[in-house]
């Protein structure tokens, strides 16, 4: 699955036209926590393989050839659980900045890594601030959902 772009042969929400390894968890797998699954549940969005070519001039389409051009029902419903599978949080979850194990004893690296923290828990408490007054939440780039590239 990877980033939308590789799927889609365009620039995808990431900005790749390629999957690569920034992609992590929730959507892109990573870098930007696009909501995947949510778009990718309608599948005429996110077709995970055409049984036709695409069209090669911008001239309307029939219906006919529309559906004919979308996967098969068994492809799409494939697609659709990988999809599941990647949306939900994994069970050992660590948030961005969460280092449970004492990897940091030196005062230096500690004192960094508290600032650090307290600057990802201001950045958190804006996007829920700005997430409560919005009609429709867009909580992908709270720290806070964001995994510690060191856990994947």
């Amino acid at each position: 699955m990877g980033c939308w772009g590789g799927a889609l042969g365009a620039v995808g929400c990431c900005g790749c036209s390629e999957p690569h390894g920034c992609c992590r968890d929730r959507g892109c797998r990573g870098c930007c926590g696009c909501p995947e699954f949510e778009l990718g549940a309608f599948m005429p969005n996110l077709p995970a393989a055409m049984r036709r070519p695409p069209p090669r001039s911008k001239a309307p389409l029939s219906e006919a050839d529309f559906l004919g051009a979308l996967p098969a029902v068994n492809t799409t419903c494939i697609t659709l659980g990988v999809l599941w599978v990647l949306r939900n949080e994994p069970l050992d979850m660590r948030p961005l900045g969460s280092y449970p194990e004492e990897h940091f004893t030196e005062e230096a690296p500690r004192r960094l890594l508290g600032a650090f923290q307290r600057r990802l828990a201001r950045i958190s408490r804006r996007v829920q601030r700005r997430n409560a007054a919005l009609p429709l939440p867009y909580p992908y780039l709270d720290p806070a959902a964001i995994e510690n590239s060191i856990a994947i």
